[in-house]
């Protein structure tokens, strides 16, 4: 079955600055063409640098502009999985590593599945579709700079 393999609710950990969240085992991802997706847990850093390393990787939700919030676009959501599996892309935390196109198409993927989820929340077919294509094409547009940070800070943590 296409999508993820766990409780949506069961696989992040909320952290302790209640932003982030944290990946607390490996997450497998069926694709569409039946390759498997798997976010890794491992010691990264967030996208907020100054932020101490926690163990597992940090997912600070979507990068949603706090004035869109309100308008049906908070950074966590039924979407929050899909979020931080392309997280997980971004910063090369995946296996197999993912580029930034990759990583856009694999949130788009797992908000497609995640729609049961969403529904099962009260959330609306037009709601969903209207947030799903939102936060896709905001990635696509204006995603460029978090995947070049993010790639910037893991090679300078490698090295470290």
């Amino acid at each position: 079955m296409t999508g993820f393999q766990v409780d949506p609710l069961g696989v992040l950990i909320r952290s302790m600055d209640m932003h982030h969240y944290v990946l607390c085992e490996d997450l497998p991802f069926e694709c569409p063409d039946g390759s498997i997706i798997t976010c890794l847990n491992g010691t990264m850093v967030s996208r907020l640098y100054r932020r101490p390393i926690l163990a597992g990787p940090q997912i600070d939700g979507a990068s949603t502009p706090k004035p869109l919030w309100g308008t049906g676009l908070p950074p966590h959501g039924w979407y929050a999985l899909a979020v931080g599996g392309h997280d997980c892309g971004y910063q090369g935390k995946t296996k197999p590593v993912l580029n930034k196109e990759e990583s856009d198409q694999f949130l788009l993927w797992g908000m497609e599945s995640l729609w049961p989820f969403a529904q099962q929340l009260g959330v609306g077919r037009v709601e969903y579709e209207m947030q799903k294509f939102a936060i896709y094409q905001g990635v696509r547009l204006f995603g460029e700079s978090a995947y070049l940070e993010d790639r910037t800070t893991l090679s300078n943590v490698r090295t470290a």
